[in-house]
């Protein structure tokens, strides 16, 4: 009994001062992911305190045991799952900065990325920003060390308010995390999306995917900004990415078809588009019930639309339009007028649209 009364007044103690560190330089524990820490000085004085509440509460070894084999269960599912988490944001990080490079494979120095929210849950902004700027080479022609080349935004927290839709443009972009510093606007930005629970691959959006209806309104909002010219086709420098940080390439999947089909169409090699299109029609196409969106697959649509391949281009349409039928109507049509506007008339051409707009009904829309 002594000495559940010493345990129990010197864990107060050590509990109570531990959180004072926290409590005098307005600090809260429970505020985000990250603030947590400050709860590691009060450990020592709860560890105490959990000591003296079961030799309290329990009256002879038995109990002791079942309580504390409780606790040491509940303890693993945590780690367990605490483990999961870190497991599933590290393989979305790779698989987010892999696509990265192969969709862009060098970034003009001053570029900022744009993207709804935070990529990766309790990471920061400031992590990501860094591992962007160990993907690529830092501009060899900077007078100060200390200004990087890139950086990362969110634009939910930062950039929703009423004048943004009317000068998406003129938005100055700066940054100074510690010694490190960005300066860059928005015009010289590209705008990327990468939701694994609601798409399956990285996009980098183009002022044309407004019709897109699985972009927010903020999204919408700054698209007009998203300038692909800052996109380099070209690797920087041997040894990016570094795998050393950012691990062994991933494998090239129907992600790197993707990607690699947006920088063709960008650069407007047709052929390779064509190319890439047929590959993924062929391997992917018969399990395109798994997809989370048509989105990607119109990139391809409009490989065999470029080279004047119209029935291949509906067929895919068709087959596309099963993932979240209806919802994405509105857009695929809209990508039909703009494909059909930008390619010349051909065999094939005026029937394809013509049963595309009559399937989907983009009358309506």
């Amino acid at each position: 009994n002594t000495w559940l009364w010493q345990a129990l007044t010197v864990g107060l103690f050590c509990y109570l001062g531990g959180c004072a560190q926290a409590w005098i330089t307005d600090r809260h524990i429970i505020e985000d992911f990250h603030s947590n820490r400050y709860a590691l000085p009060a450990l020592l004085g709860a560890a105490m305190l959990w000591v003296v509440a079961i030799e309290w509460i329990a009256r002879n070894r038995l109990q002791k045991a079942i309580i504390i084999s409780a606790l040491l269960g509940l303890s693993i599912i945590f780690h367990l799952r605490t483990m999961d988490d870190f497991k599933t944001i590290w393989n979305n990080q790779l698989d987010f900065f892999w696509q990265l490079s192969w969709r862009a494979p060098a970034l003009k120095p001053g570029t900022a990325l744009l993207t709804e929210d935070e990529l990766f849950p309790n990471q920061g902004m400031f992590s990501t920003g860094a591992a962007l700027n160990l993907l690529y080479p830092q501009s060899s022609q900077k007078t100060d060390a200390d200004n990087l080349d890139y950086w990362i935004y969110p634009m939910s927290s930062r950039f929703s308010t009423p004048g943004v839709s009317k000068h998406p443009l003129d938005i100055g972009l700066r940054t100074q995390f510690r010694t490190l510093k960005f300066e860059g606007k928005t015009g010289d930005s590209i705008m990327v999306y990468y939701d694994p629970q609601r798409a399956d691959c990285l996009w980098v959006l183009r002022p044309e995917d407004a019709d897109n209806p699985s972009l927010r309104t903020i999204t919408r909002q700054v698209l007009a900004a998203s300038n692909l010219e800052q996109i380099l086709p070209e690797a920087p420098a041997e040894g990016y990415p570094p795998t050393d940080m950012f691990g062994k390439e991933r494998p090239h999947g129907f992600c790197y078809l993707y990607e690699k089909a947006e920088l063709a169409r960008q650069q407007q090699d047709w052929d390779t588009l064509l190319s890439l299109s047929e590959e993924a029609n062929q391997d992917y196409s018969g399990v395109i019930d798994v997809f989370k969106t048509p989105h990607e697959w119109l990139t391809f649509v409009e490989g065999y639309a470029r080279a004047g391949r119209w029935e291949e281009a509906r067929d895919l349409t068709y087959t596309a339009r099963q993932i979240r039928m209806g919802e994405y109507f509105p857009y695929i049509c809209s990508y039909w007028k703009q494909m059909s506007a930008e390619t010349p008339d051909g065999p094939g051409k005026a029937e394809a649209l013509q049963a595309v707009s009559a399937e989907l009904q983009c009358d309506k829309y």
